[in-house]
């Protein structure tokens, strides 16, 4: 399975706000758009597009009359030669990412989130001038804005980067997505076992617990599958 890691940096926003995630070539740019969403912390409440040199795909809306190409269409394999794209949020806001492809690796795991700083700011804070009088107001309990801000934002924290939590929901939106198969179960379980022969420390890392559940929720799938086809 070839994969890509990518370097995400959100623009406009000091310091920076950035991720590097690993993704499966085979993804769309509708399945990118989830896992930046979720590796990010936004909460996929607005419009968003992708600028892929003069190209630009988004979901398919009749309403919309821009040019766009639906994101369905196309995968990070197609498009890799490009090395970069712009994934685009919230076109109030107007948030944008560069997405660096900075290289091609064989890797079992895949999906992941390797590394990364600080919080993505709140959706709806204003684009990035309202984020940084956002922050200025959060640091500063005396400004008269404090409190009324602080009850906005939440337990919003600038700082924040959890990347464990942030695997754990890469994991769940993996397995909410995954329809498996009997031959993909046991596809899965040799590239594990291969991989972990191969590297036998793997099975302590973020990126082994992943595979490691994906791996057994697949098996109770396909247990339950041949059971009912027992019963039938």
């Amino acid at each position: 399975m070839v994969a890509y890691v990518l370097k995400v940096t959100l623009r406009h926003v000091q310091p920076t706000v950035w991720r590097r995630i690993r993704v499966p070539g085979d993804a769309t740019l509708g399945e990118l758009h989830d896992v930046l969403q979720i590796s990010l912390g936004w909460n996929d409440s607005h419009l968003h597009a992708f600028r892929v040199g003069a190209k630009e795909y988004g979901p398919i809306d009749e309403e919309d009359d821009r040019k766009i190409i639906d994101e369905e269409t196309i995968t990070l394999d197609e498009i890799a030669a490009k090395q970069k794209l712009v994934y685009l949020y919230d076109f109030g806001d107007g948030w944008e990412h560069d997405v660096v492809i900075e290289r091609s690796v064989k890797d079992p795991t895949a999906l992941e989130c390797l590394d990364g700083g600080r919080a993505a700011p709140p959706d709806d804070c204003g684009g990035a001038q309202g984020y940084e009088e956002l922050v200025a107001i959060l640091g500063n309990p005396k400004d008269a804005r404090h409190q009324e801000m602080r009850e906005w934002a939440g337990e919003f924290d600038p700082n924040a980067f959890d990347i464990d939590a942030v695997n754990d929901e890469l994991f769940d939106w993996v397995m909410s997505e995954t329809a498996p198969n009997e031959d993909e179960v046991h596809e899965l379980a040799k590239t594990l076992a291969d991989a972990l022969e191969k590297d036998p420390e793997a099975m302590v890392t973020v990126r082994a617990r992943v595979v490691a559940g994906l791996l057994g929720h697949l098996m109770v799938v396909a247990e339950r599958e041949d059971a009912g086809r027992g019963e039938s």
